[in-house]
């Protein structure tokens, strides 16, 4: 074998930054995807404990990266800056070509900049929601990557009308759905093996994947839970606990007086499979939670001077935060945001938007045409396909 042969079998350094808990899935995804494919190329950035088990070598933890709000982040700056030199401090030793960036729009957008100084190709994929806020950014977007991977089709004209490279390859969620979730009979058996009757209304709490939503928003929507409960006493009352938070600390926010609410913490899509009606708090699992056909009442809660900020800072053009509502461009699903997300308001509305049975099959109807709304299936592969282009 001559030199030149052994050169050409050494794997492709890639850079892959995932520090959020919905960007990990599809960081997952396309791991899982390049070793179906056999492909030879070694990861090495920021992931969770499951990448590492696929081959990242991890240099930042997602488990303990992923914070929100402005108070929040510069709790974590420290922690967090050093990951980020970590990160240059190794492309600085080569044989790194290119990176691929998910979300985490303030350090990845940092990083990008760094990245173009260094030669390095940046691929973009779930794109920085700066058409939501700070728009002026879009110039250092266009800057500092090489292409921009949308999987919303309202990103991918925004950044195209501002002359950035971007191609919509569709949401990752969609490859997440299998029509056995909506079989009458898969739901019997999973509310059966919760103790519950194939009759027995159900009411979920989804309080988000971080620790601090769950702080900011768990007991308010256990309160607007109660308030349900005690007017219509059939109601059950299940919390889906995201896989990446500890249960214990999901029970010590339960109160004496509580009404019995059951605890499930299983694959997003599997929980929501017995799930009736929900109070999610806002992210990617209101998509989630709209494509497994689950009305919903979206809520979010941050701290005050986070919350005044995001207020300053988000797009007047921009009137929605629920990703759900976004993708529609119209409330589909009501939202309350801080103090008008309030425990009473909150219960108000499941009353009027699942309790009335036209109101509820109202928003039913709306939910069956939101994966028309995503693109098509196997946006993984395309992501794939052009980080190929670049190995």
């Amino acid at each position: 074998m001559s030199l030149q042969d052994n050169q050409q079998k050494e794997p492709s350094r890639v850079l892959l930054i995932s520090a959020e808990p919905s960007s990990n899935l599809y960081a997952e995804r396309l791991m899982e995807e390049a070793n179906r494919d056999s492909l030879s190329i070694d990861f090495w950035g920021v992931g969770n404990r499951r990448m590492e088990e696929l081959g990242m070598t991890r240099l930042g933890k997602a488990e303990e990266m992923a914070v929100m709000g402005f108070q929040e982040v510069v709790k974590h700056y420290s922690f967090i800056k050093k990951v980020f030199n970590q990160v240059l401090d190794e492309v600085d030793k080569g044989g790194t070509k290119v990176a691929l960036l998910l979300d985490y729009a303030e350090f990845n957008m940092k990083l990008a900049g760094e990245l173009k100084k260094r030669n390095i190709k940046v691929l973009f994929y779930i794109a920085p929601q700066i058409w939501a806020w700070r728009r002026g950014r879009v110039k250092q977007v266009r800057a500092n990557i090489e292409e921009l991977l949308c999987i919303f089709p309202f990103e991918e004209k925004f950044y195209k009308d501002h002359n950035v490279n971007t191609e919509f390859v569709g949401h990752p969620l969609l490859d997440e759905i299998k029509d056995s979730y909506f079989s009458a009979d898969s739901k019997f058996i999973k509310k059966q093996k919760m103790g519950y009757q194939a009759s027995d209304q159900i009411l979920g709490i989804m309080p988000g994947s971080r620790k601090s939503e769950l702080a900011l928003n768990f007991r308010c929507q256990i309160e607007a839970a109660k308030i349900v409960k005690e007017a219509h006493p059939q109601i059950q009352i299940v919390v889906l606990v995201a896989p990446v938070l500890d249960l214990d600390l999901v029970k010590s926010y339960f109160e004496l007086g509580d009404p019995e609410i059951k605890l499930i913490q299983e694959e997003p899509f599997e929980m929501l499979q017995t799930i009736d009606f929900a109070i999610v708090a806002s992210g990617t699992a209101t998509l989630v939670t709209g494509l497994m056909r689950v009305p919903m009442v979206v809520m979010y809660k941050m701290k005050p001077f986070s919350a005044w900020l995001a207020k300053k800072l988000v797009s007047k053009s921009n009137p929605f935060f629920a990703m759900i509502n976004l993708i529609f461009g119209k409330e589909v699903m009501p939202e309350r945001f801080q103090e008008e997300a309030s425990p009473a308001a909150l219960a108000k509305l499941v009353e009027e938007n699942w309790l009335d049975p036209d109101k509820y099959q109202e928003n039913l109807n709306q939910l069956t045409q939101l994966p028309s709304l995503l693109g098509s299936k196997g946006a993984t592969h395309r992501v794939l396909e052009r980080l190929k282009v670049y190995l």
